[in-house]
């Protein structure tokens, strides 16, 4: 009887051990599995909301120069969805000129920062000198309005 309660004993720990063994496995191959996941997941991200930015940018440039060549009182309203994770959203012009011939859009993001250059004079609505920068309310992420105005310079607010 002994021998038999010792062999019984033995297979228990043996599959306790081989449990043990497999959890282990499968832990190692879980986390650099989740950990490339979410590297992956976060990069894509930033690619997303890089594009966005683009899209947004390219569209308050060509706009705002479809309105200064329109003349003075033309109004464009663009609706945008504005991605989150933005820093800043400003605009910096070389002011040799009165008004200034050449201007800078720019979108900061983390390390990255997103610029886009105009020959329309900007301005953003109620805010003088250069560089100047949008609210932060007026960029978080959500449905905004952007409604451009053009009078001396080309006015631009985001509602």
């Amino acid at each position: 009887m002994v021998i038999s309660s010792y062999n019984i004993s033995n297979k228990k720990a043996q599959f306790a051990m081989e449990y043990v063994l497999v959890i282990g496995v499968l832990f190692l191959l879980l986390v650099p599995g989740i950990f490339l996941y979410y590297s992956y997941s976060q990069s894509s991200l930033e690619q997303i909301g890089t594009a966005r930015f683009t899209d947004i940018g390219n569209a308050i440039v060509n706009n705002a120069e479809n309105s200064y060549f329109l003349g003075k009182g033309s109004k464009i309203t663009l609706d945008i969805s504005m991605p989150s994770g933005i820093d800043n959203l400003g605009i910096n012009c070389k002011t040799d000129y009165n008004p200034p011939k050449y201007c800078e859009i720019t979108f900061t993001q983390g390390s990255n920062e997103i610029v886009f250059s105009t020959q329309a004079p900007l301005k953003i609505k109620g805010k003088t000198g250069y560089p100047v920068s949008f609210e932060p309310a007026q960029y978080s992420g959500g449905a905004k309005k952007i409604v451009i105005i053009t009078q001396e310079y080309v006015e631009l607010d985001i509602i």
